[in-house]
């Protein structure tokens, strides 16, 4: 501790760097307090050695006795005197304070005492070398500290003047001693505590609040502590520092520190050392601004926008982003999250500006991160998004005729098309061709027009094209458009066929009757004409995708692949020809093909797209070729089935409509399954979205249960007790590594989806989630609660962002606020009708009473309710109707029309009448305002479900949904039953229209590569799904690039509505062929004559995974192509080996598609069935892993099959409801009991046979 010392003279090297002298001013002050405390030691112990010769005088000689104490106190009083002196005469030293530096720090050398000795600084300007010398030595300061350099000195100098000071003083106490009387006047006491300040020298933001602390260490603590502070204007402060408790720690809070300062701390009369605190600010972005200069085909005028961080522009704008921060900035840099950066150049000489240009390509999300030159960086780092608008290709359609036709030569085609562009059509059309000729190009723009969209149509004479018999015409719509380099661009539809029939082809019926076997022979080169086809339209994607593609190549060789075997199968079929004119269109064809196949092969070899015009004219005449050798007069009778023929049997399907069979229509077909309502992409959507839910309420519940266990610790009593919660962390550990494989399986679906920005970052977060999952483990392991519980709470956070971001992402953000709100609108509704039924009979009930205040009061409770329900309602609509205001338009205007009908109603008043009139017994005047009530509240069910209808949609299509599946579900078990026990009598008739022949073949199926020849990112190793009846692939190769349709489709894909009539069909069908009308079911069945190939069909009742021949019609069985269609068709049987929802490997798939459709169900009581039923499949699929017994079907029935078959007759009847409200509907929704089942199944049956 020293004593404050101000400085009177000029300091020894005053005239050095001020910056070096701010560094070593401290070592300065300590170099002179110890060469002055060393003198004045010296001095302390000669005033003692006078004090003792006085003292001892004073004993010899009695005089000098009264002398003695005056004579001590004017010793020690000149000894202060002449140490103030030699204080203020006494210089600061900067060139001593260098040289213990260097001795200090030996890397030094002399460099800092050569910097303390260069010129004076007042006279000029250093030059360059002595300021690189400066410098230096100041970087050397930054990592070395000097201000530990004479420390040591400094307190050992403390110490022996403390030593020398203290004789004089006990001198002193004994000359009071023998004074006795003076002792109180002259005694004075000296403080020997030691002091520590915190936080010492610090830096501080701005704004900020720093706490000073002042710690004591000895017997004796100060009474007065106070804290001054120095500000750089020249004012100060003192405030008293308050003790903390009896601590000998006394505390002061500086709020809001604004600029740098200097802060010491005093006590009787001493004072520290100074400090000081220096101020700085974090880099911080004010403001950012966007310039857009948009491309000039856009016709869109440049914009500037100001203080925005989100753009949005079209591919090829020119952007300039300026950001302006709050204080100069060392470095500025945009950084992607996949480690991009960006450097920004300053655009003012104060580096508080900074600019980047760029030509939008790609949409942009970066993080703008500064640093100062102290290195100090935006702690949040703001959001910078640029999205990117692609300039699409022309939206384009044919509206009319839909699908490929069968035409005679003299007919003549309205073509009817659509073309849509974002920035305007230059010029757009229809284009046709005839067999390897050039096409065709019909404009129908009107000239200097700049049409966004258009509806054109155009007439097609063949008779003026010359068209002959078996010519394959193709057709399409064109349209061309600015591309992104402002070049025009011309863009194609799908691909559309016509094939030019003969007008004398001859149908004749097959007198032996049709059957099964004889549905699925064909004619032997139909398989090959739709493998093709199918050919010509993949090239064609292949074309319209270009070479930018990144499967190009790779599609590229499927195709040529698949051309490949189509050779093959030729050269096959070329052997079974007899006539003359087949041959030779073989030979064409076949020369056709190998056109094909050189085509592609420099394509793949060159890595060029020009061949591809080649290659795909090339493959439209080897279809038509191959046309020709279709004979020209067919058999044909009636299929028992609903499928007809594909392929060619579709080709003449209108043909076949015409014929007047003699065998009557079998009028009890098999009913076929509704359409799919949804894709499997949004069913793994649902599913996914499903189990995020679960997995959030899982979370939640391990959370409340360690709150619980969290308190239970603490009061545990005994050993007993605390070893009972460990047993419980013990199982939620477990519970938690479960939860860590339900996210990892959630991740692998998640993995599925089509990949885009906001599923990457779903998938992102869901990690976040599942490593705080983990450490959740850890910490239970470590049975440290609080920390698995706080952890616990910020996954449970992340799970519910999830689930609601991908909710918004998957559907509507207004999903669940709006089904929730038509659902408490019907509800309404509904309690309304039942209090005007409670009015009407409330003097009914019970007989004669007295009073029946008791039911008025319930009905009144009723009342409030419906008000309160009423109003509760009204607020979530407004708040859904701000939010909507930007983002959904359409659903804003229906719910504000709604609230403003709302509010100029009377039915809050009305409500509220109603309830006081009937407090007070007046049951007459609350009856007569119900029916004005009902109406209002039937209004405003039709109102809410409007406006929900236009994000919901149509909910009958849940509903379709929901039944499909509730009824694939229950097909699953019962082929599970049955596969356990055999089939019993009923189950063949059950199982007859859902079974999908099993083709044994193990080789690759071609069509399947076609078909993912046409789109990008498609996998052939997908996994197979259970698909119910309605869902059953084609039965024939190529399926899936039908005219169209995307290319590279599942051969799984759900079937249109011409298809769900097909379930079983020839190899060589096509149940997706696009000319195929809905209402042509295809029952007729076409077949070469005189065909001499046996008949093998899959008998009734027959289930999936029969003969591997028993599937086959037409042709020798041993395509390729059938071959591996046949082993694609295998997975898709309805259970196959290992696959069964029990005991398989179907269970988890079966599982989570009953927890979807329980997300889908609205009715809690039907929810709550389904969801024991799922509990129930997960004990019984346990106790089969656990022991390996087989299920015990009459719980699987009681306990499974039944809930699914209630909430299965709940959806047929709320389906019902809805779209026919006025068709009656059972009072008692209950199902039949179990012990009148058949006969009400016997009942229904004897009423169809009459």
């Amino acid at each position: 501790m020293k004593l404050k010392q101000t400085t009177l003279i000029e300091a020894i090297g005053s005239h050095a760097d001020p910056r070096l002298k701010g560094e070593t001013h401290e070592v300065a002050k300590r170099i002179r307090s110890t060469r002055l405390m060393r003198r004045q030691s010296r001095r302390w112990l000669l005033a003692f050695t006078i004090a003792l010769a006085l003292l001892v005088s004073a004993y010899l000689v009695s005089v000098l006795a009264t002398l003695l104490i005056a004579g001590t106190l004017t010793i020690i009083v000149g000894t202060l005197l002449l140490n103030r002196s030699e204080s203020n005469r006494t210089p600061l030293d900067y060139i001593a304070a260098a040289q213990a530096i260097e001795s200090a720090n030996p890397s030094l050398k002399q460099a800092l005492s050569t910097a303390m000795e260069q010129g004076d600084y007042r006279r000029g300007p250093l030059n360059f070398l002595q300021e690189k010398l400066i410098d230096e030595i100041l970087d050397h300061n930054t990592i070395n500290s000097w201000q530990q350099v004479g420390k040591e000195d400094y307190k050992n100098s403390l110490f022996r003047n403390l030593a020398a000071t203290l004789p004089i003083w006990a001198l002193l106490i004994v000359a009071l001693l023998v004074e006795p009387k003076q002792t109180e006047l002259l005694r004075v006491v000296s403080s020997t505590a030691s002091l520590t300040v915190s936080p010492g020298d610090t830096d501080a933001e701005r704004g900020s609040t720093v706490v000073i602390t002042a710690r004591f260490e000895g017997e004796s603590l100060p009474k007065d502590v106070e804290l001054v502070t120095l500000f750089p204007d020249g004012n100060s402060t003192r405030n008293i520092m308050g003790q903390s408790l009896s601590d000998p720690v006394f505390v002061y809070s500086l709020r809001k520190v604004d600029s740098d300062l200097r802060y010491h701390v005093t006590f009787d009369g001493r004072e520290s050392e100074a400090y000081k605190i220096e101020i700085f600010e974090l880099p911080a972005l004010i403001q950012a601004d966007a310039n857009l200069d948009f491309p000039d085909y856009t016709q869109i005028p440049d914009r500037f926008v100001e203080d925005t961080q989100r753009i949005s522009a079209v591919v090829g704008t020119y952007l300039t982003y300026s950001f302006t921060t709050n204080k100069p900035i060392e470095v500025a840099k945009l950084v992607g999250r996949d480690g991009r950066e960006v450097l920004l150049e300053a655009a003012n000489p104060e580096s508080t500006r900074f600019e980047t240009s760029l030509i939008v390509e790609d949409s942009l999300r970066m993080a703008l991160e500064l640093s100062d030159e102290k290195g100090r960086k935006n702690p949040f780092p703001p959001d910078i998004r640029v999205e990117a608008l692609p300039n699409k290709k022309p939206e384009l359609s044919i509206a009319f005729p839909r699908g490929d036709q069968r035409v005679s030569p003299i007919e003549e085609i309205a073509l009817e098309a659509e073309a849509r562009d974002d920035f305007g059509l230059l010029d757009y059309g229809v284009a046709f061709s005839i067999g390897t000729e050039p096409p065709i190009y019909l404009s129908s723009a009107e000239k200097n027009t700049l049409d966004l969209d258009s509806d054109f149509e155009t007439i097609l004479s063949l008779e003026e094209q010359s068209v002959e018999a078996d010519d394959l015409l193709t057709w399409w719509a064109w349209a061309d458009d600015y591309g992104p380099d402002g070049e025009s661009r011309r863009s194609t539809s799908d691909l559309y066929f016509a094939e030019v029939r003969s007008l004398d082809e001859i149908f004749r019926e097959n007198e032996s009757g049709g059957g099964q076997g004889q549905q699925q022979q064909g004619n032997q080169g139909e398989e090959l004409i739709e493998t093709q086809r199918q050919i010509t339209i993949a090239i064609w994607k292949l074309k319209q995708r270009g070479l930018s593609d990144d499967s190009f190549i790779e599609d590229a060789k499927v195709i040529n692949e698949s051309q490949t075997e189509a050779v093959q199968e030729l050269e096959a079929l070329k052997e079974r020809l007899d006539e003359e004119k087949a041959k030779t269109a073989a030979e064409l064809a076949g020369s056709l093909m190998g056109n094909v196949l050189i085509s592609l092969d420099t394509v793949i070899i060159d890595g060029v797209e020009d061949p591809l015009d080649k290659a795909a004219s090339s493959a439209q005449g080897a279809t038509q070729a191959l046309l020709r050798i279709q004979p020209k007069e067919f058999n044909v009778s009636r299929s028992r089935q609903a499928g007809g023929g594909g392929g060619g049997q579709s080709r003449n399907q209108r043909q076949l409509d015409q014929l007047d069979f003699r065998q009557e229509e079998n009028r009890y077909e098999t009913a076929s399954q509704a359409q799919s309502l949804t894709s499997p992409e949004q069913k793994e959507q649902l599913q996914v979205l499903s189990k995020l839910s679960q997995l959030a309420r899982r979370q939640e519940d391990i959370n409340k249960r360690l709150q619980e266990l969290q308190t239970a610790i603490a009061q545990a009593k005994d050993e007993e007790e605390r070893e009972r919660i460990r047993r419980e962390l013990k199982r939620l550990e477990e519970e938690q590594q479960q939860m860590l494989a339900d996210v990892d399986e959630t991740r692998q679906r998640m993995d599925r989806l089509q990949s885009n920005e906001n599923n990457r970052e779903a998938r992102q977060q869901l990690d976040q989630a599942r490593e705080e999952m983990r450490e959740i483990g850890e910490s239970l392991r470590n049975e440290e609660i609080s920390q698995a519980l706080a952890t616990g709470t910020r996954a449970q956070e992340n799970l519910e962002d999830l689930k609601e971001d991908f909710r918004n992402e998957t559907s509507s953000q207004f999903t669940e606020q709006l089904r929730e709100a038509r659902k408490t609108a019907r509800d309404l509704a509904e309690n309304q009708r039942n209090i005007s039924e409670a009015l009407e009979n409330l003097d009914q009930e019970g007989g004669p009473r007295l009073d029946n205040s008791e039911d008025r009061e319930e009905i009144t409770e009723r009342i409030v309710q419906q008000q309160e329900r009423l109003d509760s309602l009204m607020r979530d609509l407004r708040e859904v109707t701000e939010a909507s205001e930007f983002s959904e338009q359409k659903l804003h205007r229906e719910l504000y029309d709604l609230l403003r009908e709302q509010s100029q109603s009377e039915i809050d008043d009305q409500l509220q009448m109603s309830s006081e009139m009937l407090s007070q017994g007046f049951v007459e005047q609350t009856q007569g305002m119900q029916p004005e009530l009902q109406l209002s509240f039937d209004e405003l069910q039709q109102n809410v479900e409007q406006a929900a209808s236009s994000i919901l949609g149509d909910e009958a299509t849940s509903l379709r949904f929901a039944q499909e599946e509730l009824d694939s579900l229950s097909r699953d078990l019962q082929a599970d039953n049955g596969e356990q026990e055999g089939a019993r009598p009923g189950q063949e008739e059950d199982q007859r229209g859902y079974g999908l022949q099993n083709l044994d073949s193990n080789e690759e199926n071609p069509g399947q590569k076609i078909a993912d020849a046409g789109e990008p990112g498609s996998s052939q190793q997908r996994r197979p799904e259970n698909k119910q009846p309605s869902q059953q692939p084609s039965d024939q190769p190529g399926q899936q690039l039908g005219s169209g349709q995307e290319p590279r489709q599942s051969l799984a894909q759900q079937p249109t509505e011409s298809q769900r009539q097909q379930l079983e069909q020839s190899p060589g069908g096509e149940a997706g062929e696009q000319g195929q009308q809905p209402g042509q079911s295809g029952q007729s069945v076409a077949q070469q004559p005189n065909s001499n190939q046996p008949r093998q069909g899959q008998q009734p009742g027959s289930q999936g995974g029969g003969s591997p021949t028993g599937g086959r019609g037409g042709g020798d069985g041993g395509s390729d192509i059938a071959s591996a269609l046949d082993d694609f068709l295998s997975e898709f049987s309805r259970n196959p080996e290992n696959e069964s929802p029990l005991t398989g490997r179907g269970f988890n798939d079966w599982a989570e598609r009953l927890r979807t459709v329980e997300e889908l169900v609205d009715q809690p009581d039907i929810r709550q069935r389904l969801s024991q039923a799922r509990e129930e499949a997960e004990r019984v699929r346990a106790e089969f892993r656990r022991h390996g017994s087989e299920p015990k079907w009459g719980v699987v029935n009681d306990g499974i099959i039944a809930p699914l078959k209630d909430a299965r007759t709940w959806v047929a009847q709320e389906l019902a409801r809805y779209e026919d409200p006025n068709a009656l509907q059972p009072i008692d929704r209950d199902p039949v009991p179990r012990a009148y089942q058949e006969s009400v199944r016997k009942y229904y049956e004897s009423l169809g046979e009459k």
